[in-house]
């Protein structure tokens, strides 16, 4: 064996392997023009399923994106109603009332108790 030549691999020329590519690519249009649409519709869904998934991922991130940009005002003004209501509203009635109990405590203080006698 070891006298033998190594042995070298055969390389097609340019005209062999363009040949090739068009042979190829006749092979597969006449295939599929032969096929029967149902079976050459299952194929294709099958070969582009990831492409269909990402695109359809895509189109609903999308939706919702949209649908955030258009609720976004509206949550806003509510965020800032509820803002005022708890930091300006709700300690104004507060001290509203605090004024009242107070004055309220300091007229029935200067009127004095009713069973007392002046």
């Amino acid at each position: 064996f070891a006298a033998v030549p190594a042995l070298t691999p055969h390389t097609a020329s340019f005209a062999v392997r363009l040949l090739r590519a068009v042979l190829v690519s006749v092979a597969v249009v006449a295939s599929v023009l032969t096929m029967e649409r149902t079976k050459l519709r299952a194929i294709v869904l099958h070969r582009t399923r990831p492409v269909r998934l990402a695109f359809h991922r895509l189109v609903s991130r999308g939706i919702y994106v949209a649908r955030f940009l258009r609720r976004l005002p509206r949550s806003v003004i509510q965020l800032l109603k509820v803002g005022v209501r708890r930091l300006i509203i709700g300690p104004l009635r507060w001290a509203v009332h605090r004024g009242k109990v107070g004055l309220h405590a300091f007229l029935v203080w200067r009127k004095g108790q009713p069973d007392q006698v002046p």
